[in-house]
């Protein structure tokens, strides 16, 4: 009887890794078509093949994946695939970004809503963050964000590096802000931690707090630019 040609390790890894990406692609389809069931639409398997550009016969595999991870899909030949009409999948969590986006929308919104609108908003947000992990609670709660209602609303300016600024805010790390040339002025490199974003005047400003506690309001539209510093900032 042949020997047995053994496979080599690099090549029995490069299979495993092959292995393992079809699993997770797998896995991905079938979260999406769950997300397209619940939306209350029934999907025929050349429509869903379709949608992801795959055959008849890997929906169906997808369909039991699904099954068996005790997703109540039900099939039948004049409606296509559906959930159980009593079917409810929890939704996934908020991603920390995203939970920023609408905590930072909540704060703004006081300027829009009429008061009990914002009162009921503030409490919904209020109640998402309470259900978050101590940690990511912690972090939310250095979100600072001052606009005084003067009777109309600023709108924050579009910035590039907004959403790099705002982690930097909730991690209350040390942050490189690079200042553009002024009419009268260099462009200036700046370290510290920025601690809030606020009104003044008409224009937002971001507050950056130096060592032993020395502070600087900054115009958001004279800022070019935020990056992680490495260094850390005493104050």
């Amino acid at each position: 009887m042949p020997a047995k040609t053994a496979i080599p390790r690099r090549a029995a890894k490069s299979k495993q890794a092959v292995a393992d990406s079809k699993s997770v692609a797998r896995t991905q389809r079938a979260i999406l078509i769950l997300r397209l069931l619940q939306a209350g639409q029934p999907w025929s398997a050349d429509e869903l093949a379709g949608q992801f550009q795959c055959s008849t016969r890997t929906i169906f595999r997808d369909m039991q994946l699904l099954k068996d991870c005790g997703i109540a899909v039900e099939r039948t030949a004049d409606r296509g695939f559906h959930l159980k009409h009593d079917f409810f999948w929890r939704p996934e969590r908020l991603a920390r970004d995203e939970m920023i986006a609408l905590v930072v929308a909540s704060k703004l919104g006081t300027e829009l809503l009429p008061p009990n609108i914002a009162q009921n908003l503030a409490a919904a947000v209020t109640k998402l963050v309470g259900s978050e992990q101590q940690e990511t609670r912690e972090r939310l709660a250095n979100l600072r964000i001052d606009a005084p209602h003067n009777g109309h609303a600023v709108p924050l300016p579009h910035c590039d590096f907004f959403p790099l600024l705002l982690d930097q805010i909730t991690e209350q790390r040390p942050t490189r802000v690079l200042l553009a040339a002024g009419a009268e002025s260099a462009p200036r490199e700046l370290v510290a931690l920025p601690t809030s974003l606020g009104l003044v005047g008409e224009a937002w400003h971001l507050t950056l707090m130096f060592d032993e506690g020395k502070e600087e309001s900054v115009p958001l539209t004279m800022i070019a630019g935020v990056e992680g510093a490495a260094g850390e900032v005493e104050v």
